[in-house]
This record gives structure tokens, sequence and C-alpha cells, in this order.
């Protein structure tokens, strides 16, 4: 799997924390469960995100952080891989 950390480095509380794929093969990743629903300033939390592709060839989907950060509200990580 691959981990992404999620840091908050903004001044206030960034909350309604969640993490979801989205797009063409989101069956073929699987994200897990933040452990927390907020991060106060300077804290920080890991997700994982494993690749269990249904078929062969290049997948791809979308990992959407979702929070109540005006600016960036989802946050969007492309990812793709190769089922064989």
């Amino acid at each position: 799997p691959m981990v992404f950390t999620i840091r908050n480095i903004g001044t206030a509380r960034l909350g309604k924390l969640n993490a979801v794929i989205s797009g063409a093969h989101r069956r073929d990743f699987i994200v897990s469960k933040p452990k927390r629903s907020f991060l106060n300033p300077g804290q920080a939390m890991t997700i994982r995100v494993s690749f269990k592709p249904l078929k062969k060839g290049t997948r791809s989907a979308r990992l959407l952080i979702r929070s109540n950060d005006a600016n960036e509200n989802p946050f969007g990580i492309r990812l793709t891989g190769t089922g064989r």
C-alpha cells in the first residue's frame, strides 16, 4: 500500500476529514478510513491506499480528501496502477 500524510499547516482546526476513491476504476483501489475526523494546527495523520485490480491493464481513479478547508475541498490525488 501507499501511505499518504495529511497535515494541518494552517492556524485553524481542519475538520470533517474523510477520504474516498472516485473515478472509473474506483473499485480497484482501497482507502483506509482516517483515524480522526479533525486535525488541530500542526497535527498530522496517515491514510493508506491499496491497489487490488479487478482487470488487466491501466487502472485509474482519484483519492479525494474532504474537509472543511475553504480553499482545497476536496483535495484530489490521481491514482494509477497496472493490473496483470
